[in-house]
């Protein structure tokens, strides 16, 4: 959606006017305002609620108070696309095949999904988790934290997520799977694991005003070993 004016070019004028001229340029000033609170709701229903809350921050800086939800704590209903996060998948850890990972990292909002599918047996169950952060958690920081949970811990700092909740169970399967092929497992013990590509499906779920998780669709690998 297009935003014509600019938050920061509204702010800048309307400083302005008010201090050159407070009272004949008042009428105009309220117009801009209300333009202002109109980005905001079109942001707001464009589901960016980051980008409304940074608008709102900016004009409050000029003194002008933005109502709706762009005007609250960053953190309140981050919408955590699936299809636009950057994505990683781990399928083995130093021992071999493990179950898989997915992890679904949203920088501009400081959280990652986690999706775990089993790899047991064929049935593939699939849980999932959402971590949010602080608000000044960085990209590099994130990527640090998601190697510490599959990997060996080599990064000491890294951010603790200020909330994390488990997703409803249901809200995640795999709808189908096919065997591609068959591989020697890559670690220390031995067997031999089927191939499988499982088609992902995740149901929208919200929790509170903490985030969104709009539906989504993916496909993943998993490793089963062969009986």
């Amino acid at each position: 959606m297009k935003i014509q004016i600019t938050s920061l070019f509204l702010a800048l004028a309307i400083g302005a006017h008010a201090q050159d001229k407070p009272r004949a340029d008042e009428e105009l000033r309220q117009e801009m305002i209300k333009k202002i609170e109109q980005s905001v709701r079109d942001l707001e229903k464009a589901w960016k609620p980051e980008k409304a809350a940074a608008h709102a921050r900016r004009l409050a800086g000029s003194g002008v108070k933005v109502p709706g939800d762009a005007a609250k704590n960053p953190e309140s209903g981050k919408i955590l696309d699936g299809k636009k996060a950057r994505k990683l998948e781990v399928r083995h850890s130093m021992l071999g095949f493990r179950n898989t990972l997915r992890f679904y990292t949203f920088k501009d909002q400081q959280a990652i999904l986690v999706l775990s599918i089993g790899n047991k047996d064929e049935t593939f169950p699939v849980t999932g988790k959402v971590h949010l952060f602080p608000d000044a958690t960085t990209g590099e920081e994130l990527k640090n934290w998601i190697n510490n949970q599959h990997s060996d811990a080599l990064f000491p700092d890294i951010p603790e997520p200020t909330f994390t909740g488990e997703l409803p169970k249901g809200t995640c399967k795999v709808t189908s799977h096919k065997q591609t092929g068959l591989s020697k497992n890559p670690g220390p013990g031995k067997g031999a694991f089927k191939d499988f590509k499982v088609e992902l499906s995740v149901k929208a779920y919200a929790l509170d005003k903490k985030f969104k998780l709009p539906a989504f669709t993916d496909t993943a690998r998993v490793h089963v070993e062969s009986k």
